[in-house]
Parts: C-alpha cells; sequence; structure tokens
C-alpha cells in the first residue's frame, strides 16, 4: 500500500464478492467482511482513499464467472454452453442472460425472498462495517451490471431505450442506496451503468435519491480492443473517438444528474499506447480514475497482463513491477485545486505538467480567497533531478516538499496557471 501511494495514487477500488460474504440465504460471513475491513484501513493508513465495491463479472461460477450466491443463480435449465471465459459468454450464453433476467426482475431466491432486497441486506450489513474505514470513498454498488438477454437491444450509441432494463438497475441501485444510507450518511454512493456504457452505448440509469451524495462509477473499453475478445480492425484514432464518447456521455449524465464521476476501471492489458490515450482522456475531461488492476486473476486464471505487479506476495522491488506501465500510469497531476480546474496535461515525452484553473468556488458562490493553496503531485519517477515551476496569478508555497507541490493565488485574481518542466 506504501508503495503504491508513493507513486501519487491516493485511491483503491476495493472488491468484495457477494457469494463469499453471504454463502448461504441469511448466513453472514463476518470473517470474510472483517478481513475487507483490515485491508481498507491498510490502504487508508498508507494515505489511500478507499472506494469499495461489489465485483461481479459473468454473475457466478456456473457461467465461469463470479460475485452472485448460487442460490440467486435461475437459468431455466438453459445450456451453459459453449464456455468461452470471460468475457465471451456475455455474447454467447443464454443461460447467463437468464440468470440476469432473474435477478433484475426481482424475482425470489431459493430462501423464498426478493432478490434485491437481499442484495440490499448484504449491502446494509457491509456498510456498518465498512463504513470505520477512516478513509473512505464511497460505495460502488454493482460493478458492471449486465442487461441480460436484452444486450441486442442495448448494444448501441443509445443504449437501453427501448427496454425497460435501466428502470430496472435503478431499482435495485435505489434499493442498495438506501439500506447503505441506513448505517452510512457521508460516504459517496456510486452506481454503474450497464457494461455497454463502456463501449459507447448511453446510460438511461436515473439517480439514486435527492438526498444521496451520489456518484457514476463507470468504465472505458474500445470494443475492438476488449480483453478477452478477437481484436477488431479498428484504428487506435477509431478508438479514441469510442473513448472520448463514453466521456462524452458520462459528462451528460453527471450534469443532468448533480453526480459526480470516476473513471473506476479501464486498460486490463499491456496495450501503453491504449493506456496512455485513456490517462490523457480523462485529463483532457477533467475526470478522476483508477487502473485496472494492481494484479488480476479470473476464475479460469491468472491474467498478468492486466496487472502491475507480477507476484503480489512479494515486494514491489523494481523486478516484480511492470516499469513501463508505471511509467505510463504515474503521472504529475493536480490533487487538490482551490478553485475549478479549466484544463490541466501531463506531456510525459517531454516532461511538461500545466495546469490552469479558476478561482471560482464550483458551487459559483463566490470565490476562494488569496492564499488558498492548491496541491500538485510531482512524481519523482519523471523528475529525478528536480523541476521547474513558473506561476501565473500566484506562487510556490514556501515550504513546499519535493513530491507535492503547494501553490497560493494573489489577491484579486481569477485565473491561475501552473507549469512544471524537467
Amino acid at each position: 500500500m506504501n508503495y503504491i501511494a508513493s507513486q501519487g495514487f491516493n485511491t483503491i477500488r476495493l472488491g468484495f464478492i457477494w457469494k463469499a460474504f453471504e454463502p448461504e440465504p441469511g448466513q453472514y460471513d463476518t470473517d470474510y467482511l472483517e478481513s475487507l475491513y483490515r485491508t481498507a484501513q491498510a490502504a487508508s493508513d498508507a494515505g489511500l482513499w478507499v472506494l469499495f465495491d461489489f465485483h461481479q463479472d459473468m454473475y457466478n461460477e456456473k457461467f465461469s464467472g463470479e460475485g452472485f450466491p448460487d442460490w440467486t443463480v435461475f437459468d431455466d435449465g438453459l445450456p451453459n454452453q459453449p464456455d468461452f471465459g470471460f468475457p465471451g459468454n456475455y455474447f454467447l450464453m443464454p443461460a447467463l442472460w437468464r440468470a440476469y433476467d432473474h435477478f433484475l426482475d426481482n424475482d425470489q431466491d431459493l430462501a423464498g425472498r426478493p432478490m434485491h432486497e437481499a442484495f440490499a441486506e448484504a449491502w446494509r450489513r457491509v456498510a456498518s462495517r465498512i463504513k470505520d474505514v477512516d478513509r473512505l470513498l464511497g460505495y460502488d454498488l454493482w460493478n458492471e451490471p449486465f442487461p441480460g438477454s436484452a444486450l441486442a437491444l442495448c448494444a448501441n450509441p443509445l443504449g437501453c431505450l427501448l427496454t425497460d432494463q435501466d428502470k430496472k438497475l435503478t431499482a435495485v441501485s435505489r434499493l442498495a442506496a438506501d439500506a447503505v444510507r441506513e448505517e452510512d450518511d457521508t460516504a459517496i454512493i456510486f452506481y454503474e451503468p450497464f457494461v455497454t456504457f463502456n463501449n459507447g452505448a448511453d446510460t438511461a440509469h436515473d439517480g439514486v435519491g435527492d438526498d444521496v451524495r451520489a456518484g457514476m462509477s463507470f468504465h472505458n473499453y474500445c470494443l475492438a480492443k476488449t480483453p478477452g475478445l478477437p481484436g477488431l480492425p479498428l484504428s487506435d484514432a477509431g478508438c479514441g473517438l469510442e473513448e472520448q464518447l463514453v466521456f462524452t456521455n458520462a459528462e451528460r449524465q453527471a450534469r443532468e444528474k448533480s453526480d459526480t464521476l470516476m473513471l473506476s476501471e479501464f486498460g486490463a492489458s499491456n496495450d501503453l499506447v491504449t493506456i496512455e490515450r485513456l490517462v490523457n482522456l480523462a485529463a483532457k475531461n477533467r475526470v478522476s480514475w483508477q487502473y485496472w488492476a494492481w494484479w488480476n486473476r479470473d476464475v479460469c486464471c491468472e491474467r498478468p497482463e492486466e496487472g502491475i505487479i507480477t507476484h503480489p506476495s512479494e515486494p514491489p522491488l523494481a523486478e516484480n513491477l511492470n516499469q513501463e506501465k508505471l511509467d505510463v500510469l504515474v503521472r504529475a497531476y493536480p490533487r487538490r485545486i482551490a478553485g475549478v480546474p479549466e484544463s490541466y496535461e501531463f506531456d510525459r515525452k517531454n516532461k511538461t505538467f500545466q495546469l490552469t484553473y479558476s478561482t471560482q468556488r464550483a458551487d459559483g458562490n463566490g470565490t476562494f480567497p488569496p492564499g488558498s493553496i492548491t496541491e500538485i503531485f510531482v512524481p519523482e519517477r519523471h523528475y529525478p533531478d528536480g523541476y521547474q515551476v513558473s506561476v501565473d496569478g500566484g506562487q510556490v508555497l514556501p515550504g513546499s516538499d519535493d513530491r507535492i507541490l503547494r501553490i497560493v493565488s494573489y489577491a484579486g485574481v481569477g485565473t491561475v496557471t501552473v507549469k512544471v518542466t524537467q
């Protein structure tokens, strides 16, 4: 955790598996939850904010996935073959579609409970413990929900507008959000759109409550380069257009619902060109991000190309890390702004960072007073011999350390520009 923080990362997404927490209806594994709490608190102690995530992919092990308990699996006897693993089964396995259909329709589980209520109760119990983590960013209610048998109607630029799937997804999100709010009324509750959003389909997910501090957690993968699928003949320029569409759709959702945004997953490969394009697009769109993943293993197998560390049980020494990927992911960036960012970018090749921000408050009610502090992380990885700073509209705060550059604005200034060079 300390190494992750030393590279400038200040959040992690920590997943839990509903099946592991509630292996049988109404039987909760508190030891499992306690182990997750300890991991989250260790991250917090290292200075990392934790986004706690119900993680699932392809529903359950029956479909070569994970996440949902066995007692929520109803596929009406449809075959779970052929098995093409992740993510191929999403496109080719009707049994998997039917399982999602039953959950989204809020059918009863094996204990006779509506499945949305069972899901919400699990979240309530999780929140009752996780709320005590010192640096809790929020709760991500459901990783990459899938629209079930409506996939063909949802996999288009307009999303699921021809179906009721978004209404069903909103219903389960709201119920889970209400359950979390019973235990924790401070942390941000993040919902996710259907997984088709990752590839440019829009969402009609409604908000999760007027009195809820809410956000949308979303992912971004060019369909032509989605990990686990055969590559399609789409250029990097074409993927860039699709990836920008995802950001555009997310920005529209944020403005309509007044929800914050978090790009909580992208990459999942060793394609450094794609990864760098996405972190640059995130900066262009002023969206915070989390990379997938520190290390990963799917139900079928380990997927070392997706991670950063080779052996997670061994120390994060240079030879145990994907240094080329870290070179792309570790950035100079504004981690705290006394105002509203107008633009920021990091040119890795030329070792240049530039930020322009307004001293206006985000809510429009006045401005930050002179002397308010803006913080910029400047990574040693890219500036091992130090750096130069120029500021227009402010100055470097005396006493700034080498890695955290602190800027204060002058009186009467509406815009501040900061440039960091080698």
